[in-house]
């Protein structure tokens, strides 16, 4: 689930270690937070230009784990326990007031994770959650295992269940042996990933999917909807597994939108 990898070249020795955020300029005080979490072995560079698309109304804060970006140095996080303990102590301090969670594939997996471990640990829960290119949790996150895989297979696993990774990308070995071992490490988890039972969440849940999403079908998107004792929306855009990228645009309108009415909910 490596997109945009070209952004990730740019942003490896970026930003704050933990969390990005990249206030719009003139910005007024944000009614919303909403912390995002890349795709696996993604960074903070998934959602470059977010911040000014959001604002005002929405705070954007971009969650770096370990072993990308601006943590690139930093050994990539095995097990999903730490992860979440690595996402806890950035998100929980700074959800203050409404805030909301948007996940990109394996992303948005740790994002419904995180809600569950707010509501028992701090108390919270988010206004909204959007969930992005990921099977509800439920459903096996990866139909065939391949963290193990030596290199070039596992490249060429991920290409053909995925895409993402552009053809200059990979024809830079220096550079893919750098970001494999973070991909490597969230493959590992979502193989071995199995959601607990647990009631739903209170939140809303917003999906969106790619139509040419071979790795996210319809259904398993559909499926979120029994993980929310709240409103459920589904919203299939143009694309594959990165719409991220391509339908930015739709993708940050449908945002905008819910959370326009959270602002009018909570006024």
């Amino acid at each position: 689930m490596q997109g945009s990898l070209r952004e990730a070249m740019d942003a490896m020795d970026g930003r704050a270690q933990g969390m990005s955020r990249a206030p719009a300029a003139g910005a007024i005080a944000p009614r919303t937070t909403l912390f995002c979490i890349p795709h696996a072995g993604g960074g903070v560079s998934a959602f470059r230009n977010w911040a000014a698309a959001l604002a005002p109304w929405v705070d954007v804060k971009v969650v770096q784990l370990p072993g990308r970006e601006s943590r690139f140095r930093e050994p990539p996080l095995h097990e999903l326990g730490d992860v979440l303990g690595d996402l806890y102590r950035s998100v929980a301090p700074a959800a203050v007031g409404p805030f909301a969670l948007f996940g990109h594939s394996m992303g948005a997996l740790l994002a419904y994770e995180l809600c569950h471990m707010l509501r028992k640990d701090a108390g919270r829960e988010p206004v909204h959650l959007f969930v992005s290119a990921c099977r509800a949790p439920h459903i096996a996150p990866i139909d065939k295992p391949c963290s193990g895989l030596p290199q070039q297979e596992f490249i060429a696993e991920i290409m053909q269940s995925y895409g993402g990774i552009p053809a200059a990308i990979l024809a830079d070995d220096a550079f893919m042996a750098a970001v494999v071992p973070a991909m490597r490490a969230d493959f590992s988890i979502l193989e071995r990933y199995r959601a607990a039972e647990r009631s739903p969440l209170d939140c809303p849940i917003s999906a969106f999917g790619g139509r040419h999403d071979n790795a996210t079908p319809q259904s398993t998107l559909e499926a979120w909807q029994r993980h929310t004792t709240n409103a459920f929306s589904l919203e299939m855009l143009d694309g594959d597994h990165f719409f991220l990228q391509s339908e930015r645009s739709a993708l940050i309108a449908a945002i905008l939108a819910a959370t326009s009415m959270i602002r009018r909910i909570s006024s």
